[in-house]
């Protein structure tokens, strides 16, 4: 449960050692402070002068000052002109999207169509590249082998669907099945199974009152994959609303069964075309209001108030973590203000209570021992041991966060090994980690119960300060910065629909382009929402500057005033600089040629969640 009230922990939660270290908590114990005011997972009560950063410190100049300017409204009129009052076509809309792109980069003009986006791509519809984006897009972390219930499940409707095909398939290569299953989400939301997912129109002010836009529809979507010895993903499958059970659902399946099997009609398959959408707009609504702002914004945020609180300023856990914080209490704190009820409330297809829930549950939910890349990889059916076989060769996500996370491990290792000489017994006798992990766990301060209960290892305390650097820098780096490119593209993900889903199998497979027209939030009212959906992913996806880095940051580890850090700072440095060869062999091997995967290049990394 959370506390509507913040309360705060005794200040002996953690024991204190010298004068020192006492006067340092104390002082910290005052500025850090938790709340959970506003029904957020819990935060910072306020952030202290000294971590402050406004919005002009935040955001990429060009970029903040491109949609300022631009603004929703006149970024709608600029963007509808290029149809001439026709209405627009899936193939226009393509159309304006690379006259746009075109006309900044000749004019050098900073706004959201200068940067590429999937949608310049001539296949961005394709199963092919629908795919692919479970392996190196915005998302590449929700794929996982298919549970026997799922498998049966699947089965069972191909066979009421008298689907031969797809039911020897799915029956007779079980191992090779994936999914992504975002078939919870009316449980999270505390909605019956048949519910409708779905938010009112915003009102738009007119001098005849307020006028109010179409409805938001959400889903709930199922997508089942192949995986084949050769490593192409392909889908299967979708259930685009999951209430229940299949057989009370809407499930598709795909016409082309096999990656080799796919055609030049795939562009006219419209009711297929329409399930992909669905299931993007469903990992839309997970992606953002889990994955990204609460697995790693919040988690994060309760790390560094934890650790503020419980770890002096002098303990080398803090020496080790304090550089991966910068920006990250004031950006969440906009986050707050900000992104979640002027973005996500405008776009989602939630209302803001459920989309508060959502969160809640999300951070209730996550499991941080589990989510160590390793165990994650490995739990959902991509063993990093075998990352290397042809049949994982296109999931560079795992290739590459599989590689990141050992060297940030072995750095810590190094480092924590020569702080706590006599291993396990130094570790035991430390009498701040206990604190840390208590108040983590705390319903009166970080209320994540997955966190680590006690520490009892010198391995397991390298394993959870390895985490805490993964989630500030590698972890959200391959969830963030790939925004622009899929997102700012609507047709591609759409936050939400314009319009209700099929309530049957007979209307989907009825569909034709005007049905996915009218679900894309492309006329009246609605385009405020297409804009917004364009605009914010390419605030959010500015690249990192070069002193922000993982790769600098190694660099600074050689000059740090620890003497273990510094001493390990030069192997640390070696092995950072060793991953941009190997990822550059990962992209070669990909057999997407296109485009290519660079978002965990040590200087494109992060150090910390700064925007």
């Amino acid at each position: 449960m959370f506390n509507e009230v913040a309360r705060f922990p005794d200040v002996n939660l953690s024991p204190v050692g010298g004068e020192t270290d006492q006067e340092n908590l104390r002082r910290k114990r005052e500025l850090y402070r938790w709340s959970t005011i506003g029904g957020y997972p819990p935060y910072l009560l306020c952030v202290p002068k000294d971590d402050e950063k406004n919005a002009f410190e935040i955001f990429d100049k060009h970029r903040f000052d491109a949609v300022q300017e631009q603004g929703i409204r006149t970024g709608c009129q600029e963007f509808m002109s290029g149809f001439s009052g026709l209405k627009p076509t899936l193939a226009s809309i393509e159309q304006r999207y690379k006259d746009l792109h075109l006309a900044s980069k000749q004019g050098n003009k900073a706004d959201v169509y200068k940067e590429k986006n999937v949608g310049l791509r001539p296949d961005w519809y394709t199963d092919a590249v629908f795919a692919q984006q479970h392996f190196t897009g915005v998302n590449p972390t929700a794929l996982k082998r298919a549970s026997d219930d799922w498998v049966k499940a699947f089965a069972k409707v191909a066979s009421d669907q008298k689907n031969s095909e797809a039911f020897q398939l799915i029956s007779t290569y079980p191992s090779s099945l994936y999914v992504v299953d975002n078939s919870d989400y009316r449980y999270v939301l505390g909605l019956k199974p048949d519910a409708l997912i779905s938010a009112p129109g915003h009102p738009v002010q007119t001098p005849n009152g307020p006028v109010y836009g179409q409805p938001a529809y959400g889903c709930a979507s199922i997508t089942l994959f192949s995986l084949s010895d050769f490593g192409r993903l392909h889908p299967l499958a979708i259930c685009l609303d999951y209430k229940g059970s299949l057989e009370k659902s809407v499930t598709i399946f795909n016409k082309c069964l096999t990656a080799y099997a796919s055609s030049d009609s795939e562009a006219e398959d419209w009711p297929w075309r329409f399930a992909k959408m669905c299931s993007m707009t469903s990992d839309w609504t997970r992606h953002e209001l889990a994955v990204h702002l609460t697995e790693t914004h919040l988690v994060e945020e309760a790390i560094i108030i934890a650790a503020q609180r419980n770890l002096p300023d002098s303990h080398i856990v803090y020496q080790l973590l304090k550089e991966h914080w910068y920006k990250t209490l004031s950006l969440n704190y906009l986050a707050r203000a900000t992104l979640v009820p002027k973005f996500i409330e405008g776009v989602a297809p939630l209302e803001l209570p459920h989309i508060m829930n959502f969160i809640k549950q999300s951070y209730m939910n996550f499991d941080f021992v589990g989510r160590y890349a390793p165990t994650d990889l490995k739990d959902r059916g991509f063993d990093p041991s075998k990352l290397d076989d042809k049949k994982f060769h296109n999931y560079l996500y795992a290739r590459n966060i599989s590689k990141i996370w050992v060297v940030l491990r072995s750095f810590v290792s190094d480092v924590l090994r020569a702080a706590y000489p006599n291993g396990d017994v130094d570790v035991l006798a430390d009498k701040f980690i206990p604190g840390f992990c208590t108040e983590m766990r705390s319903q009166q301060g970080g209320q994540l119960p997955s966190f680590p209960r006690r520490i009892e290892t010198l391995d397991e305390l390298i394993d959870m300060v390895t985490m805490c650097i993964h989630i500030a820098a590698p972890q959200h780096n391959a969830i963030n910065y790939l925004q622009q490119f899929y997102l700012s593209f609507v047709p591609n993900r759409p936050g939400s629909l314009a319009a209700p889903l099929p309530s049957d199998l007979k209307e989907l497979q009825a569909y034709t382009e005007d049905n996915i027209l009218d679900a894309l939030p492309v006329k009246g009212l609605d385009i405020g929402e297409w804009m917004l959906m364009a605009q914010v992913p390419y605030l959010l996806s500015a690249e990192v500057d070069a002193k922000s880095n993982i790769e600098q940051y190694a660099a600074d580890t050689l000059h740090s005033k620890d003497s273990r850090i510094k001493a390990a700072g030069p192997a640390f440095q070696k092995k950072i600089l060793a991953l941009k060869p190997v990822f550059d062999k990962y992209n070669k091997e990909m057999d997407d040629k296109v485009t290519e995967y660079h978002v965990l290049d040590p200087k494109l990394i992060a150090r910390s969640i700064l925007i």
